[in-house]
């Protein structure tokens, strides 16, 4: 069996990766403007019950559960704002 041209291989998979981030885009969109909890792991992030990255700005500590109204999405991650 022949051998892509490493010409193409790279074509390919440029083209996946560009399928990827935006379906990746389209997903985090279609969360904007919803609530959902989120788990803190960090100072200022954490993730959705799907995994989702998200940026949030809060003072409570990792492990904390927190509610959040999804405001945005940017560089591959949601923005939040918590709902208290």
């Amino acid at each position: 069996m022949p051998q892509v041209e490493r010409a193409t291989i790279k074509a390919r998979a440029k083209r996946l990766r560009e399928a990827g981030q935006a379906a990746l885009a389209e997903r985090l969109n279609s969360e904007v403007g919803a609530s959902s909890p989120i788990l803190l792991e960090s100072a200022g992030t954490g993730r959705t019950p799907q995994f989702f990255p998200v940026r949030i700005a809060t003072d409570l500590p990792a492990g904390t559960i927190v509610n959040a109204r999804l405001t945005g999405a940017c560089d591959g991650r949601l923005e939040g704002v918590a709902l208290q």
